[in-house]
């Protein structure tokens, strides 16, 4: 059981930290900053950027 509960939090830690970048490279890209600029920033791939700011993943 503690197990299941480990890797249960673990997830939820780690869709958290992708929800923050997310937001992050959102707010960079507002202020002008390129893809590459912020994928180093949020420690995420160029191409992970690009699909966030999509209008369809938005």
């Amino acid at each position: 059981m503690c197990k299941e509960m480990e890797i249960m939090r673990d997830k939820s830690r780690k869709e958290g930290e992708m929800k923050n970048a997310k937001e992050t490279a959102i707010n960079l890209h507002n202020m002008g900053m390129d893809n590459d600029f912020i994928a180093k920033a949020v420690n995420v791939s160029a191409q992970i950027v690009k699909q966030w700011l999509t209008p369809a993943s938005a």
